[in-house]
């Protein structure tokens, strides 16, 4: 199998660096105001916790799919109905997230534009993004070398 890192992009540290504070800032305030604990001492580090299983730490091909590397699994995705690959940088500009994680630990989830329609995205660093266009879905990943990943992928599937 052919690996990629995902690394991340100086917004996604930011992003996950600011709602780390504010998840273990509200329940450590809420403890200090109320000396109890309540729902949210508990709520906020859990939402923090769950966030961090899904971050996104590389990709895999082989044996005719693509393994998205989480904290303790791989999500697989088959390739057997990929139809196109590129990377573009562009691609997933003026986005909606319409369900998922839009910056704790990763981009992961259903977002929605103009250019892609709805697709789903898997990723750690915008200016990485490569799309994987499949008969019924659209894909978003951001290996850390987009064009060798591209190139590989291509060779992998016979792809023009």
């Amino acid at each position: 199998m052919t690996e990629y890192k995902a690394s991340w992009s100086t917004r996604l540290i930011i992003l996950t660096l600011v709602a780390t504070a504010i998840l273990f800032g509200i329940p450590i305030f809420s403890y200090i105001q109320e000396k109890t604990i309540n729902v949210i001492v508990w709520l906020t580090p859990l939402i923090w916790f769950i966030a961090a299983l899904f971050t996104v730490r590389g990709y895999r091909i082989g044996n005719n799919q693509l393994n998205i590397r989480r904290l303790l699994w791989e999500t697989k995705i088959d390739l057997s109905n990929l139809k196109r690959v590129e990377f573009n940088p562009q691609a997933i500009q003026s986005s909606v997230r319409t369900f998922g994680n839009g910056g704790l630990f990763s981009f992961s989830g259903f977002f929605k534009n103009s250019n892609l329609g709805t697709y789903r995205h898997y990723s750690t660093n915008y200016q990485n993004a490569v799309v994987l266009y499949f008969d019924s879905k659209t894909i978003v990943i951001t290996p850390d070398n987009p064009e060798n990943f591209v190139s590989a992928i291509m060779q992998f599937k016979n792809l023009s």
